[in-house]
């Protein structure tokens, strides 16, 4: 960016990002309007803003963007909040000032939703407030809306399929920091209502949160130090997660999303003041896939092989879940040692990414993450053989061809991965051919885990020694599944058939 700066407001508007006032190195109050295009990947200028404003927030409606509340120069730094509204149409190409706030607020945050603004938290001079404002733009006027139930500044808000969710912020009381606090809520506009939802992993304020994908990141912050963190969370879980970092740890930042990649401008690098024009990109990687099955050890390499058969270059994130029902062990690749490893596929190109030896035997899952279809396998050998293992995405029933021949030292095995992230148990049944259920088991599985058993060691007692048949595999959440088959001489992988 530009002019390197802090606690900018940032919106999206036909396709770029705007960058809106903050404070320059050294606490001078900006007004300029800076102006992002993804396309060229190149800044212009835009029209300023009628005043200085830090600490300020905005959102577009109708085409329009609203620059709402924040503080103007002066000192000491929170002296200044103000009221003060402005309007911003690129057919006109000015600012124009509209309703002001009912009372002055800082540090806020404003989202747009239903044709409205919600201009969220804040504080003034010396308190932070709970107070909730609605901007009908129509009538030019603000209304009042249930108010959060803590109050919070320095908050990140956005808006998320109907609904606008809340997550952490700072505490102020007589001009002074209190705490950084975890409380996320979520507010439904037709109840005007806020539900407490999930706390925010990590307690933070200055940072900022935009929705995509069906999900809330919430992206920097500070205090104390400045924060990379990228927390994710899911609504339909009400569960947090993390993401790969923010590169550039920020606080004060500006974040829009647009199509399948999440922009963030500017910023502080220290708590205070140390701006930035830093920006970068993250790409959300709506594509998953998961193959059930890894090995590796003194004997056995695997070879994970993703192709893109797409006509645009692929971001793909692999991921791997190893060790029992998904406790951390890290595979060695290539000679990287990582739980991820992010890769660029060219169109119509293919990735190969091989295990290291390891000192033991040692079994992982894997998801991959992409912004286009892949397709996928793994090949994995050994001292009996090799065997190849397709990309499977499963349901909550599934049935595979199992069999044990112990006079031939041969059995078979299962390897399931998690796709749902929700921890929840599993249930194995074991059907002899003709469809009669000889033993049944369960088996705890984490969210995102893995596991890999032989039939012997899941069912005990219950596997008779000769057996042909199929297992049932049923579970709460979404499942990627593998058999093996392991004989003198040989691997090979048995069928899974998802079952609706």
């Amino acid at each position: 960016m530009p002019t390197p700066r802090q606690e900018v407001a940032a919106v999206l508007l036909d396709g770029e990002m705007y960058v809106l006032g903050g404070l320059l190195t050294g606490g001078l109050t900006s007004n300029a309007v800076e102006i992002f295009n993804p396309e060229t990947n190149q800044w212009r200028t835009g029209v300023a803003l009628p005043r200085g404003i830090h600490h300020g927030s905005a959102a577009v409606l109708d085409g329009k963007i609203y620059s709402v509340g924040g503080f103007g120069a002066g000192q000491p730094i929170f002296a200044t909040p103000i009221v003060d509204v402005y309007e911003f149409d690129p057919q006109q190409e000015g600012w124009q000032a509209r309703a002001s706030l009912p009372s002055v607020r800082g540090s806020l945050f404003t989202v747009a939703l239903g044709g409205r603004l919600y201009a969220i938290g804040g504080r003034d001079v010396s308190n932070s407030n709970t107070n909730v404002t609605v901007y009908d733009p129509q009538q030019d006027q603000w209304s009042s809306a249930a108010s959060l139930p803590v109050g919070l500044d320095h908050l990140a808000a956005a808006a998320l399929d109907g609904k606008i969710y809340v997550a952490g912020g700072r505490v102020t009381q007589g001009g002074g920091f209190v705490r950084n606090d975890d409380a996320s809520f979520v507010y439904d506009p037709d109840a005007d209502e806020w539900t407490p939802i999930a706390d925010l992993p990590t307690a933070r304020s200055g940072h900022a949160a935009i929705g995509a994908a069906g999900f809330l990141l919430v992206i920097g912050g500070e205090i104390p130090g400045v924060f990379g963190v990228n927390e994710v969370y899911d609504p339909a879980q009400d569960r947090w997660f993390a993401l790969p970092d923010l590169p550039t740890p920020r606080h004060g930042l500006g974040i829009v999303a647009s199509g399948d990649r999440i922009f963030t401008a500017g910023g502080g690098t220290r708590a205070g003041f140390e701006a930035t024009g830093q920006s970068e990109v993250f790409n959300v990687l709506g594509e998953v896939s998961s193959l059930p099955q890894m090995a590796a050890g003194p004997d056995i390499t695997s070879r994970l092989v993703l192709g893109n058969p797409g006509p645009d270059s692929a971001t793909v994130m692999v991921e791997f879940h190893s060790g029992p029902e998904g406790t951390d062990r890290v595979l060695s690749l290539d000679g990287q040692s990582a739980s991820q490893f992010q890769r660029s596929i060219e169109p119509e190109g293919v990735v190969t990414l091989t295990t290291d030896p390891e000192p033991s035997n040692v079994t992982a899952g894997v998801t991959v993450y992409s912004n286009a279809p892949l397709l996928g396998n793994v090949l994995f050998s050994g001292p009996l053989g090799f065997a190849g293992v397709a990309s499977t995405r499963g349901g909550t029933r599934l049935f595979l061809n199992a069999s044990r021949q112990s006079a031939e030292g041969a059995d078979s095995g299962v390897a399931l991965s998690d796709l749902s992230g929700v921890s929840g148990n599993v249930v194995l049944t074991l059907l002899a051919s003709d469809g009669a259920e000889l033993a049944q088991a369960e088996i705890s599985l984490q969210g995102f885990g893995h596991t890999a058993r032989f039939l012997s060691e899941i069912f005990g007692d219950g596997l008779p020694e000769d057996f042909t048949g199929s297992l049932r595999i049923e579970s709460e959440g979404r499942l990627g599944a593998v058999a093996i088959l392991v004989r003198p001489g040989q691997f090979a992988t048995l069928p899974v058939r998802v079952v609706e």
